[in-house]
């Protein structure tokens, strides 16, 4: 049996570099322009974005929940600042007349008043 490699010799190469730099030497898959080794049977990232659009992440309704959710965080968020801010004022409140009392016994701290107290 006598092969005809005159075909194989006229296939376009892959010419992905190798290690030593120097690009491959074999022949790239058809329709390809890699061989097998270097990426050529990978059929490619999926086209388009089907699932985004089955999970509803990219629709307008998608994006209006998204846009409600993000705005519902940020009221939480500014609530709770608001609650630690009013705790800390309480706080730094009694610490100062805990050191008022203190300083009127006489007492004072490890050196001098007491750092205020923050909830941040």
């Amino acid at each position: 049996m006598i092969l005809d490699i005159t075909a194989m010799r006229a296939a376009p190469r892959c010419g992905a570099k190798n290690r030593a730099g120097t690009p491959c030497r074999a022949p790239a898959m058809r329709g390809r322009r890699r061989c097998r080794l270097h990426g050529g049977k990978n059929p490619g990232a999926p086209r388009g974005h089907k699932r985004s659009l089955k999970t509803g992440a990219h629709t307008d309704a998608g994006r209006a929940a998204t846009a409600a959710e993000a705005a519902a965080r940020e009221a939480q968020q500014a609530a709770l600042d608001h609650v630690l801010g009013v705790a800390e004022d309480v706080l730094n409140a009694a610490a100062a007349e805990q050191r008022a009392a203190d300083r009127a016994a006489g007492k004072r701290g490890k050196r001098g008043q007491p750092r205020k107290v923050k909830l941040k």
